[in-house]
């Protein structure tokens, strides 16, 4: 997927749509959502806010990686969501446990880079 030039095909999958469905729920043609995903067909900021809103996300993730450097992985995002759903107190203890863990972490990058 690394190559495609945005995210739309992969939400789409994703979501168990057809680009049938998707076009049907976005108000255009399957054929102008053809050609979103494969890059070949206009993107507005229109039909991108439309997209968006059938997804339920920013419109910044339909950005591809590429594009859109800041766009967390399912991970990150879930622990975005834990840190931020959490009591203050355990939001400190949280990024006590982070700040622990990441200089050893990078300690083992530099291991691993010997060893291979």
């Amino acid at each position: 997927m690394a190559d495609m030039p945005n995210r739309v095909f992969e939400l789409r999958r994703a979501r168990g749509l057809s680009q049938q469905q998707l076009a049907n729920l976005a108000g255009c043609s399957k054929m102008h959502i053809s050609g979103v995903e494969r890059g070949t067909r206009d993107f507005s900021f229109s039909l991108m806010r439309r997209l968006a809103e059938v997804f339920g996300i920013p419109i910044a993730e339909l950005l591809s990686r590429d594009d859109n450097p800041g766009l967390l992985a399912l991970e990150e995002k879930q622990l975005l969501d834990t840190y931020r759903a959490a009591p203050k107190a355990d939001q400190d203890k949280i990024l006590k446990v982070a700040e622990t863990i990441a200089p050893f972490r990078h300690a083992n990058d530099d291991n691993d880079r010997h060893t291979a």
